[in-house]
């Protein structure tokens, strides 16, 4: 879920470097009918340019 989280960030903001995990702050996993998981991190600038 992290690895999905942060590729989807790095689609979907407009900056002309990558953003990369930095710290994650949280964490749940709930179990219903699958995993429903809740994540709270931080990123951080990259020095990769697109």
């Amino acid at each position: 879920p992290l690895i999905h989280s942060l590729a989807k960030a790095n689609r979907m903001v407009n900056h002309m470097h990558f953003f990369i995990f930095k710290d994650l702050t949280s964490a749940t996993k709930q179990v219903v009918a699958g995993f429903r998981y809740k994540l709270q991190f931080e990123i951080e600038k990259s020095n990769c340019t697109r």
